[in-house]
């Protein structure tokens, strides 16, 4: 349960700070035009029940790596976040673009 709590409290912390590194899972198909251009709003899609323009982000490898056989490290430092209604979970929606210079292969 403690481990639990720990858990849940650094997703609590990480969400409204919105710094350091976060991931993104994306197919290889993918991987060059991002590589090139960025993670764009309008170029990602929502995988699940949420379907909302922006680039959604997670706080654990683990997780992110179940949309794509790429992983993607994100500096997250001061990027425009959506409202906190669309955050869970340690995930987080990103509501701007995210430009190359963010972003490396994990």
């Amino acid at each position: 349960m403690v481990m639990n709590m720990e858990i849940l409290l650094m997703e609590i912390i990480w969400m409204f700070e919105l710094k350091g590194i976060a991931y993104h899972g994306t197919p290889q198909k993918n991987l060059r035009s991002i590589l090139k251009r960025g993670l764009l709003c309008k170029k990602s899609t929502g995988y699940g029940f949420i379907n909302l323009p922006g680039v959604w982000l997670s706080n654990r490898k683990s997780h992110a790596q179940r949309f794509g056989d790429v992983l993607l490290s994100v500096d997250i430092t001061d990027l425009k976040k959506a409202d906190s209604d669309k955050i869970m979970y340690g995930e987080i929606l990103i509501t701007e673009d995210i430009s190359v210079g963010r972003i490396s292969i994990a």
